[in-house]
């Protein structure tokens, strides 16, 4: 293997004073103990050239050093926990251990895969462990890599041997570092497919799914504890040197090559073969956990209070939702329950806690954190892969009574108007879950949301005494809100957003929750932008300078292109607040310019993740309509509409894009539904052209990268990826830019109709952006309107036939039979207008669709000619026709 220069980061921790795992011997017996927390330290960038540099540095690891895969972009800096981040006045050098300092580098990458065996389980070596990887990946064969055992293997006392091989890790490099977390997924589906998958039980019952190798390590912020142990009393550590096998570097997008949609058909027919083989276990530890839990919650209550304990810890598994008396148990140690928490925000938001399922997880290691400021309280732990469970003070109590369900039906609703993640949007039921609108639609989704909410109860005679009975959700509530529509009253939502965005009215949006003036719910935003209330020059040339980062290689054409380049990405902040919006159009000469990436990058600016893709359908109208009611239906604020050819011509896309709301049928029922539309549509396309009453609706941005062969092209900086890691500071700096238009209000002449609030919130400032920084050659997104409606096909054959009939009648009125003797004429004979005809319409010839046709396009001016309807042939009774010219 060639030397490369390859990028990872040495962490050395202060407190704790060491990282590494720690033996000794009490009373004759071998004692484990480890931090694996990194409280406080530093972190250094370090380079190697290869195989034998890296085992080398390995080798030279102090108990208090780990190694982590991504980089920070300083070379030296001081790392802190979040907590003490967000208290610094300055935090210049100061980064904390997470994904959003931590990146992965552009070069090449330590691709490491960590075994630990389970307990009971065959222990597999090096050949073992090479075996498996070569068997599902063939190419691996070629590959070098490192080899060496954990800090946990080859623990001595004398010659006794306390613990034997243990975990292993196997270290790859990799040619491209940012493919690492895409490269793990695959391998760890393949080893799944190539029978190398289980499924464990959990303490609760969970299904965790496992394999050879840990599937959580692939994140550029995670710590490989690759130093040795610390040993004491007598005891030692003899694990050798790390083992080198030269050979070449990993492309893994060649080696791990993504699953084609039979093969992930057929990994699901794998795990749901072994759900079959476990379910059984699964429910016996599940009741197991919950008799325990709900016995030690009651603490020598009664049956009742033991039998409600129970339906709290229930409602805590299958609908991760802990509420009321539910205990948490904070990072020092300290029981708390989900009330106490909820009482006490500010005291607890961010507060670490352990796995509130499992508290003894690793160890009793604190994974969890508190997130009790956002519109809907929640604890999230890192166990079992992530698992993301909602607080709720003690579920509401609902009595049930014969005769009395519309009561019920009261309560309930009044309930559900308080909660912060519930919504109506136009008659459909929203839950908010993980950032996303999920709609409720079906009656047993309703009954499993009131389950984890309210308990519902009766009161039921048993023997000689009344008796308070817990009761599930009856299906008739479930229906009755469903039929409810929006007379259920709850908040009315507009749409979900990540990250602030600015009204309208020059109002600036940053706070987690629901804004009734707006209807928007801000969900998930860790931090707040700096948005001048007056920019000054040098504010707007900097934030200018951030908005174009990431677009700085792609070949836009010219000044058009750039303006609507901004337009684009300014769209992408604003689209929440604007009841409407054009599509933005990419086009190219050729396949592999960038189209798709500058499409997905815009599309990373709305939602901070990969937008959805979809292929173009060709002039089917229903499956269009389809298509974009369901997208109304999930929320997506963005689609890219990929690879049309040619002509892009639609009355379905058109009107949704100059509507408000979109309605269709919902799948299944009977009933027709309007919802909002708040969706950015992005086409691309090889020399698209928008047609019709498109035009107008798709502005174009074209790209010309001059070469045959624009797929060899590298960037520098592969932009999605940057907008993903400074999405934050790109929309901080288009509200600056939006802000700086608005103190100044110098605006370009005329609007852009059908599109005024958009022509006041995007396409105003990148025009004022172009009269006031002039070196940026950015022209007036709506010119690119402009020139696409000189070269709309439509209006192009509108005016060479219009300039045919002027040619053979001049201004003298015409009716429809008489231009059609002149329409009907062969190719060739004088004063025949087949040709220009066939190109405007398709073909068809009859005085009835002349003059429909006529009628569609009366008034129209084009080419400096005008259709118009002076009256009626009294004689004759036919409309009549001419065409004169206007200045």
């Amino acid at each position: 293997m060639a030397n490369h220069k390859i990028e990872l980061t040495v962490l050395s921790s202060l407190k704790p004073e060491t990282l590494t795992k720690h033996f000794s011997l009490v009373d004759g017996k071998l004692q484990k103990s480890t931090s694996a927390n990194l409280y406080e330290g530093f972190a250094h960038l370090k380079e190697i050239s290869g195989l034998d540099s890296f085992a080398d540095f390995l080798q030279r690891l102090e108990p208090n050093n780990a190694l982590c895969y991504g980089v920070l972009p300083v070379e030296n800096a001081k790392l802190v926990t979040k907590n003490s981040y967000e208290n610094l006045d300055t935090k210049e050098g100061v980064f904390t251990r997470s994904k959003e300092h931590f990146k992965w580098g552009n070069g090449p990458g330590i691709f490491m895969l960590d075994y630990d065996p389970q307990d009971g389980q065959a222990i597999l070596d090096e050949t073992d462990l090479i075996k498996i990887l070569t068997q599902s990946f063939p190419e691996l064969r070629m590959a070098g890599y490192v080899w060496w055992v954990s800090s946990s293997s080859y623990i001595y006392t004398g010659d006794i041997e306390q613990s034997g091989l243990k975990g292993q890790r196997v270290y790859f490099i990799v040619k491209s570092a940012q493919d690492i977390e895409r490269a793990g997924k695959v391998l760890i589906d393949r080893l799944w497919l190539n029978g190398y998958g289980r499924l464990d039980v959990g303490v609760a019952g969970q299904l965790l799914e496992r394999t050879v190798f840990d599937a959580n390590v692939w994140q550029s912020n995670r710590i490989d504890f690759a130093a040795g142990a610390v040993c004491s009393d007598g005891v030692e550590q003899r694990r050798g040197k790390p083992k080198i096998v030269a050979g070449d570097l990993v492309d893994t997008v060649s080696v791990f090559r993504e699953l084609t949609p039979g093969e992930k058909k057929q990994l699901e027919e794998v795990k749901t073969q072994k759900k079959r083989e476990v379910i059984s276990a699964s429910q016996r530890a599940k009741e197991q956990y919950i008799e325990r839990r709900a016995v030690k919650m009651a603490a020598g209550g009664s049956d009742a209070q033991i039998e409600s304990a129970r339906v709290t810890v229930a409602r805590a598994l299958d609908n991760k939702v802990l509420t009321g008396d539910f205990e948490l148990v904070l990072d020092n140690g300290d029981f708390i329950t989900v009330s106490e928490v909820l009482e006490n925000p500010n005291r607890y938001h961010k507060a670490k806690t352990k796995d509130p399922i499992e508290p003894e997880y690793n160890n009793s290691k604190t994974v969890g954190i508190l997130y009790l400021l956002g519109s809907a309280p929640r604890l999230f732990s890192q166990a079992h892969g992530g698992q993301s469970f909602t607080l709720l003070r003690q579920p509401r109590m609902i009595e049930l009574k014969r005769g009395r369900t519309t009561d019920a039906v009261y309560q309930v609703l009044e309930f559900l108007r308080e909660q912060h993640d519930l919504f109506d949007k136009e008659g459909l039921l929203i839950q908010i879950t993980d950032g996303v609108e999920c709609p409720i639609m079906e009656v047993p989704a309703v009954t499993y949301m009131l389950a984890s909410r309210i308990q519902f109860y009766s009161h039921e005679q048993k023997s000689s005494k009344t008796e308070k009975v817990l009761k599930d959700p009856p299906e008739t509530i479930s229906k009755q809100l469903l039929s409810l529509g929006s007379q259920r009253r709850l908040k009315q939502l507009k749409a979900v957003v990540t990250a602030p965005v600015i009204t309208r009215e020059g109002r600036l949006l940053q706070k987690n929750g629901y804004d009734s003036g707006s209807r928007l719910c801000m969900v998930n935003l860790t931090s707040t932008v700096s948005v001048p209330e007056h920019p000054t020059r040098q504010q707007l040339q900097q934030a200018l300078a951030e908005i174009w980062a990431p677009f700085a290689d792609f070949p836009l054409c010219g000044a058009i292109d750039k303006g609507v380049l901004l337009a684009a990405i300014f769209t992408a902040v604003t689209r929440p607040v604007l009841d409407i919006a054009p599509a933005i159009g990419f086009d190219a000469p050729v396949q592999g310019s960038g189209k798709t990436l500058l499409a997905r990058t815009i599309g990373a600016i709305c939602t901070g993740k990969e937008p959805t893709i979809w292929p173009d359908i060709r002039g089917n109208n229903d499956e269009i309509r389809k298509r974009l009611f369901a997208l109304c239906m999930s929320g997506e604020r963005v689609l890219i509409w990929d690879n049309v050819m040619g002509v892009l011509q639609s009355s379905v896309l058109a009107g949704f894009l100059t509507g408000p709301f979109f309605g269709d049928r919902i799948l299944g029922q009977s009933r027709n539904m309007q919802l909002p539309n708040n969706a950015f549509i992005l086409f691309t396309g090889n020399n698209l052209r928008p047609a019709s009453d498109l035009v107008r609706r798709v502005i174009k941005c074209r790209i010309d990268p001059l070469s045959d062969k624009p797929y060899r092209r590298k960037f520098p900086v592969e932009p999605t990826r940057y907008v993903k890691e400074h999405r934050e500071k790109i929309i901080e700096a288009v509200l600056t830019v939006i802000r700086g238009y608005q103190q100044q209000q110098t605006r370009a002449q005329g609007s852009t109709a059908s599109y005024e609030q958009w022509d006041e919130l995007v396409r105003q400032p990148v025009a004022w952006v172009g009269r006031e920084f002039l070196d940026l050659k950015v022209a007036d997104p709506v010119l690119a309107i402009d020139k696409a409606n000189e070269d709309d096909p439509d209006q192009l054959a509108w005016s060479a036939f219009l300039e045919k009939v002027f040619l053979t009648f001049g201004s003298k009125p015409f009716s429809s039979s008489e231009l059609q003797n002149y329409i009907q004429r062969p190719d060739g004979v004088p004063g025949s207008m087949i040709n220009e005809w066939v190109e405007l319409t398709g073909g068809r010839v009859t005085a009835h669709s002349i003059g429909r046709q006529l009628g569609y396009k009366k008034d129209r001016i084009s080419g400096g000619l005008k259709l118009e309807n002076p009256g009626e042939d009294k004689h004759k009774k036919v409309n009549l026709w001419r065409v004169v010219k206007v200045a």
